[in-house]
C-alpha cells in the first residue's frame, strides 16, 4: 500500500470517527434529560424526608435481637426494656427517627400513600420490663427493588441509621439504633474502605494472605476506585508482574513450552471480579462479601449440579485456591453513581459503553488496570434479567477475539457459575445465550426461555468484551433481582468460577497465551471464522476483503508513521 493510498485510508478514518461522534449527539440530549428527570425525582414532594435523629442523652437502652432492618425481607426485631416506675404500659408510643411508626408509610402508587411498612405488636410487661415486637414489612411491597414499577433510586431516600425509641408522655424511655437498608450486604460507598481496613486488620491477625488495597485512579467527582489484591503472599504478586507477565507478552510460546516442561514452576494467574453499574446493587455487595472469604475463611462450601445432573457439594479451600490464583476486587468503577444511586457516571456517561473510546477517566482507570493484569478470567457482575444471564452472548462477534480458544472455556464457566447460583438460592432457572443461539439455530421449533438473539459481544465498548481482547474469559452476569438472594447467587456463581480456574488452570493459561502468540505473530487463525455470522446464521468469517490476512500487515503499521509526518494544512 502506498503512502497516498494509506492517506486516503486514514482520512476515511478520520471521516468515520467524526459521523460516530455525530450520531452520539442525541445520547448528550438523552443525558440532559436523564439531568432533569434526576432533579425532578429528587425534588419529588411525594417522598418523606429523611430525618437524622440525635440520640437522647441519658436515656437507658433499648435491648433488640437485631439492629439491622431490610426493606425487602420482611422481619420482626424483639425488643425490651425496663418499665419505669408508675408508667401505664398503654401510654407507651413508638417513634423511629423521631417520627411516629404511623408516618413511615409504604410505596403506593408512585408516592409513599401506603400502610404503614413498621409497626409494633405483642407488647407486654412482666416484672417491670417491656417486650415488644417491631414489625419491619416490605417498604415497597416487593422483595425485588428492581421491580420494573419501581424508580430504582427511591430506597436512597430511606436509608440510614435512626433510633428507634420507646416514648410516654413525649419523653424518651429508651432507644437504640436500627439500621434500614435495601437489603442486609447493602454497603454505601462511604462504608466500603473502612469495611475493607477492617477485614484487611482482622485478616493480618489471623493469616498471612497478602492483601492490598490502592485506589487506582479518581471518579468524575474526585472519588476513589478501590481496588484490592488477594493472594497467598507477596511473591505471588510479584513473579506475575516482573515474570509471568512480561513473558505474556514479549514471548507467549517460550512460556508456554517452560510451564509444559515444568521449567517454570509455580505460577498464579488473577481472576477479576467487577462492577460497572452500581445502582444493580448485588454486584458491588456480592464482591465485597466474597473479599471477605477470601481474606478470613478456610473454606466456601456450596451446592452444585453436575452435568450428568447430580447434586453435589463443593468445599474450595481457600488455601488450596491461592496456590492456582490470585483476585483483583474491583468494587465499583463508578464511585460516584453508587453514591447518588445511579447506572450513569457523573457526566451521565454509561460507562460499560466507553472502553472503546475511553473518554471518562473512571473508564481510562479501568482499561489501564486490564492492560497491567491480563487477568484469566473477569466476571462483571450486573443486573437485571429475569431469567438470570450469564455471558457468553449471541452474534453477531467482534472478529478481533480468538473464540475458537476463549468460547467452549467459556460456556464450561458460565454452566459452572449457573449451576452454583441458582443451587443455593431460590432461583431455578439460569441461561447463556451464546447457548440459547445456538439451539434456536440446531432447532427452529426451540423456544427459549432466555435470550436467544440481540445480546452481542460485537464491540469491545462493553468492560467484559475489552477483557475478552486481553484473552480473558470474560462474563457479565445478570441477577434477576435487587436483593439478597441476588447477592447470594452472584456470591457463588463467582465461588464456582474459583473452582473452575483452579481445576483448568493450565489448559486455560495456555489457551490465554495462545492468544497472545497469534498476536505477535499476526496470526489470522481461520478456526475463528466459523463463530462469525451474519443475520441469516450463515458463517462469513471475517471480513477479509480479498486479503490473506485479517489484520493490519506489521509493514502498514510502520507505514502509519509516515502518515503522521505529513504536514496537514487548514482547510480555507
Amino acid at each position: 500500500m502506498g503512502t497516498k493510498q494509506i492517506v486516503r485510508f486514514c482520512l476515511a478514518l478520520t471521516i468515520s470517527a467524526a459521523m460516530l461522534l455525530e450520531i452520539t449527539a442525541p445520547h448528550m440530549a438523552m443525558a440532559d434529560a436523564a439531568q432533569r428527570a434526576k432533579s425532578t425525582l429528587l425534588n419529588d414532594k411525594s417522598e418523606p424526608t429523611k430525618i437524622i435523629s440525635t440520640q437522647v442523652k441519658n436515656t437507658p437502652t433499648l435491648k433488640l435481637d437485631s439492629h439491622v432492618a431490610s426493606m425487602t425481607k420482611k422481619r420482626t426485631i424483639k425488643a425490651r426494656f425496663k418499665l419505669p416506675k408508675g408508667t401505664d404500659i398503654k401510654k407507651i408510643s413508638w417513634t423511629y427517627g423521631g417520627k411516629p411508626l404511623s408516618e413511615w408509610k409504604s410505596y403506593k402508587n408512585r408516592g409513599y400513600n401506603g400502610a404503614p411498612f413498621i409497626t409494633v405488636t405483642q407488647v407486654k410487661a412482666e416484672h417491670a420490663e417491656v417486650t415488644a415486637s417491631i414489625n419491619f414489612g416490605l417498604t415497597y411491597g416487593t422483595e425485588n427493588l428492581a421491580e420494573p414499577s419501581l424508580q430504582r433510586p427511591l430506597y436512597a431516600s430511606l436509608m440510614g441509621t435512626y433510633e428507634l425509641a420507646a416514648v410516654v408522655n413525649g419523653k424518651t424511655v429508651a432507644q437504640a439504633p436500627i439500621k434500614l437498608v435495601p437489603y442486609d450486604s447493602f454497603r454505601t460507598y462511604d462504608e466500603l474502605k473502612p469495611e475493607i481496613d477492617a477485614i484487611t486488620a482482622q485478616a493480618a491477625q489471623k493469616n498471612d494472605r497478602y492483601i492490598k488495597t490502592l485506589s487506582i485512579g479518581k471518579s468524575v467527582e474526585g472519588r476513589d476506585i478501590y481496588m484490592t489484591v488477594v493472594a497467598k503472599d507477596q511473591a505471588t504478586i510479584d513473579k506475575y508482574q516482573n515474570v509471568t507477565h512480561p513473558a505474556m507478552l514479549n514471548d507467549p510460546a517460550k512460556l508456554e513450552n517452560d510451564i509444559q516442561s515444568g521449567a517454570f514452576g509455580d505460577y498464579q494467574v488473577p481472576i477479576w471480579i467487577n462492577n460497572i453499574h452500581p445502582n444493580e446493587a448485588p454486584g458491588f455487595d456480592a464482591i465485597i462479601n466474597y473479599f471477605k472469604t477470601m481474606a478470613l475463611d478456610k473454606n466456601v462450601t456450596y451446592k452444585t449440579t453436575l452435568s450428568n445432573g447430580k447434586s453435589s457439594t463443593v468445599t474450595l479451600n481457600m488455601d488450596d485456591a491461592l496456590e492456582h490464583v490470585f483476585f483483583l476486587f474491583l468494587y465499583t468503577e463508578n464511585p460516584d453513581g453508587r453514591v447518588h444511586t445511579e447506572r450513569y457516571n457523573a457526566e451521565y456517561f454509561d460507562l460499560n459503553r466507553d472502553n472503546s473510546y475511553q473518554t471518562q477517566p473512571e473508564t481510562r482507570s479501568i482499561t489501564e488496570q486490564i492492560a497491567k493484569w491480563s487477568p484469566i478470567s473477569f466476571l462483571d457482575l450486573h443486573g437485571f434479567d429475569k431469567n438470570f444471564l450469564i455471558e457468553p452472548t449471541t452474534p453477531p462477534h467482534d472478529p478481533n477475539i480468538e473464540y475458537d480458544l476463549l468460547m467452549d472455556n467459556m460456556v464450561e464457566q458460565a454452566k459452572a457459575m449457573g449451576e452454583a447460583g441458582i443451587a443455593n438460592t431460590k432461583y431455578d432457572y439460569y441461561h447463556i445465550p451464546y447457548e440459547e443461539h445456538r439451539k434456536t439455530v440446531e432447532n427452529p421449533k426451540y423456544v427459549s426461555k432466555g435470550t436467544s438473539s440481540g445480546w452481542d459481544d460485537a464491540s469491545p465498548a462493553y468492560t467484559a468484551v475489552f477483557a475478552m481482547h486481553h484473552g480473558a474469559m470474560g462474563h457479565t452476569l445478570e441477577t434477576p433481582e435487587s436483593n439478597e438472594e441476588s447477592t447470594k447467587a452472584l456470591y457463588y456463581s463467582v465461588a464456582a468460577a474459583t473452582d473452575f480456574v483452579m481445576q483448568k488452570k493450565e489448559k486455560l493459561f495456555l489457551n490465554q497465551l495462545k492468544v497472545y502468540e497469534r498476536g505477535i505473530n499476526n496470526i489470522d487463525d481461520r478456526s475463528v471464522d466459523r463463530y462469525l455470522v451474519n443475520a441469516k446464521n450463515q458463517v462469513i468469517g471475517r471480513p477479509r476483503h480479498g486479503n490473506e490476512n485479517f489484520f493490519l500487515s506489521i509493514t502498514f503499521c510502520r507505514s502509519i508513521k509516515v502518515f503522521k509526518k505529513i504536514r496537514w494544512k487548514p482547510i480555507g
